[in-house]
């Protein structure tokens, strides 16, 4: 009997550590480092660093970020209060003043984690467990949803009017975008992951969705099906987990504590389908590596990074890969910080692109003495133009003194490519 007990355990730890189907064969992606000059197009500043941006389908732009002031308490004294703020930067592109926001959006009372587009309506998730839904021309907040758990990813679904959300507590809750009248209606939710939830992507067919976690897993879900999760990833073949002879049965909360005792992988931040493919996807995290996966044959290409990965994105096309990290590297206003702005140095930007041309897959590092010298928070393609937006942390010194954005022009640095 206690044979049986070990093997029925050893089993469900097997199914924990390896998922559904075969591990995935893992492989190095050969490329070349190019570094053709850059250009950027736009740099925006923030009173706090920016935790989220999105385009629309138009090429219109939103940033998340906080508005800074100083106010005085009742005993007198000054406090500094954080403001959760949207700016929208509509048809950023077109003018030919100096860029400036539009207009803003407020309302929710924390750190914005997510933005992102369901056609021509903008959907925030924050820190305060609510999701609104918002008219970026009218800047009316159209409904709000109070979720149990804190929102840390919002994905649209291209083929529905449905959304997928990640959440803190370990789940995804896939939500109805109803119209008339406007409201957000919570329909179910996927339960499998045993950390936050911090990255959620629907497939260009609207059929396959993709999640990564704290958990060092990134799953596969088909929300439609009966069956729901179609496999769990965890990279390279690892062994599993061992019991100890004569263990007692074990429960799952102690299945879930060996698992984190033994990590098989690194807490994953960021995933991304290719918009012009339904088996290849993206995923980074903490390994400072982006992994480049293909469903189809059950391969995964590694891109090797220099900083822990914090988020990710592909162009429209499909053949551009951008990646921001964490920064390690001289803060600006130190005398070294031209360091990281020459190629060959070793202090490595925060913000690197792969551009596939004809045949050969190039790696450029976005190196500018005026760029990024802070952790790179988020980043989005322009659907129009192909430009990249990136945004995260403004430093001057060691100091953190707010948040800012930058527009780089991809297509001009794809022109000076020879594939």
């Amino acid at each position: 009997m206690k044979i049986v007990k070990y093997l029925f355990i050893s089993l469900i730890i097997n199914w924990f550590t390896y998922g559904m189907g075969q591990p995935f064969t893992s492989r190095p992606l050969e490329y070349e480092v190019a570094h053709p000059q850059v250009s950027i197009l736009v740099n925006e500043q923030y009173d706090d660093p920016v935790s989220a941006m999105a385009f629309d389908a138009n090429g219109n732009l939103a940033v998340a970020t906080n508005e800074v002031t100083e106010q005085i308490d009742r005993a007198g004294k000054k406090v500094i209060v954080r403001k959760p703020i949207i700016y929208i930067y509509l048809n950023i592109f077109r003018k030919k003043d100096p860029v400036r926001p539009s207009h803003s959006l407020e309302g929710h009372d924390r750190i914005i984690n997510t933005l992102a587009f369901h056609n021509d309506l903008l959907l925030s998730g924050s820190k305060d467990k609510t999701i609104k839904m918002w008219n970026i021309r009218t800047k009316e907040n159209l409904a709000t949803l109070k979720m149990n758990s804190i929102v840390n990813a919002i994905a649209a679904n291209p083929k529905n009017n449905e959304i997928a959300v990640g959440l803190a507590n370990h789940k995804i809750s896939i939500v109805e975008i109803l119209r008339d009248p406007a409201r957000l209606n919570q329909q179910r939710l996927l339960v499998g992951h045993l950390d936050q939830v911090t990255s959620v992507a629907f497939s260009p067919n609207g059929i396959r969705l993709v999640s990564g976690s704290l958990d060092r897993t990134i799953r596969i879900w088909v929300p439609a099906s009966d069956k729901e999760l179609e496999r769990t990833l965890l990279g390279k073949k690892r062994k599993p987990v061992k019991m100890p002879r004569n263990a007692p049965i074990a429960t799952v909360r102690k299945i879930k504590k060996q698992l984190k005792d033994k990590p098989v992988d690194c807490p994953v931040q960021s995933v991304m389908f290719n918009p012009k493919s339904n088996e290849l996807f993206i995923s980074g995290g903490s390994s400072k590596i982006v992994q480049k996966w293909d469903l189809s044959t059950d391969m995964v290409f590694d891109l090797l990074g220099t900083h822990p990965i914090l988020t990710v994105a592909y162009n429209n096309r499909g053949n551009v890969i951008a990646a921001g990290s964490k920064y390690k590297g001289p803060k600006r206003g130190n005398p070294q910080a031209a360091c990281a702005a020459t190629p060959g140095s070793v202090a490595q930007p925060p913000l690197h692109v792969w551009i596939k041309k004809e045949k050969t897959l190039f790696m450029v590092p976005l190196f500018s003495r005026l760029g990024h010298h802070g952790d790179v928070n988020t980043v989005a393609f322009d659907p129009v133009t192909g430009r990249l937006a990136s945004g995260g942390t403004r430093l001057e010194g060691d100091s953190q003194v707010g948040g800012e954005i930058f527009i780089w022009d991809i297509p001009a640095i794809e022109q000076h490519l020879k594939g």
